[in-house]
């Protein structure tokens, strides 16, 4: 199975091309690690932390072919239904939220996940579309594979290859996932993808992308950028 990008919506729905709305000033300058990304829920002077350390002694949940990483402490601890809940307010429980939180909504767990992931777990002027783009991308992959109304779509074709945290508050967070993903004739390829959470009712929740639309925060990557990066830890 070749790699795609690691996108919600299968061909994009555009308002011409689903329009990145005006929630702030976005600026991403890869080559010298500098991110910008303002808008009604992030903080306005968080500094910056750059590395991290994972949390040890982690076990493993896999999640539409993907492998992701639970701690004791950080969490996620609620993992009934399928569902990721109850991450600490630390920079290792912000990143494991961000992780699970973008993977649970993904059109290939199917809407039994997704649906009161975006509900309960995603925040932010552009929540409404983005649970769209979610939407349409499960109806059109699910006609297209013949599957029943409901069913998974199958392991997402991505890898989440490293995380790097950009700045962090007890209330907000920007973070960066380096991506590999592929171009036309499936040659891999990396992006590097901005994710911001906030934290609010005794949780991390994940801010919708502007526009609904993942492509509108990442941008391509080569292998010098990674340094500035944690790698994501492997099941042993």
């Amino acid at each position: 199975m070749s790699r795609r990008r690691f996108r919600h919506a299968a061909p994009r729905r555009r308002i011409g091309p689903l329009a990145v709305a005006a929630v702030g000033v976005l600026l991403i300058v890869l080559g010298g690690a500098v991110v910008v990304y303002k808008d009604r829920t992030s903080p306005s002077s968080a500094p910056v932390i750059g590395q991290f350390t994972w949390p040890t002694h982690l076990t493993w949940v896999t999640v539409a072919g993907l492998d992701l990483p639970v701690a004791p402490v950080a969490g996620p601890h609620d993992l009934a239904n399928g569902r990721a809940r109850g991450f600490r307010q630390t920079p290792p429980g912000a990143v494991l939220a961000a992780l699970h939180i973008l993977v649970r909504t993904s059109p290939h767990v199917g809407p039994s996940v997704w649906e009161p992931t975006l509900e309960e777990q995603v925040v932010g002027p552009d929540a409404v579309e983005f649970g769209e783009v979610v939407r349409l991308g499960y109806e059109l992959a699910r006609d297209e594979q013949q599957l029943p109304d409901g069913a998974a779509l199958g392991p997402i074709p991505a890898t989440i290859l490293g995380v790097r945290i950009d700045a962090y508050s007890t209330r907000a967070v920007s973070l960066r996932m380096l991506i590999e993903t592929d171009r036309a004739g499936g040659t891999p390829a990396w992006v590097a993808m901005l994710v911001q959470l906030s934290w609010s009712d005794g949780d991390w929740r994940m801010i919708a992308p502007p526009g609904g639309d993942w492509a509108a925060v990442e941008v391509p990557a080569s292998t010098f950028v990674l340094g500035d990066y944690v790698p994501l830890p492997r099941r042993s």
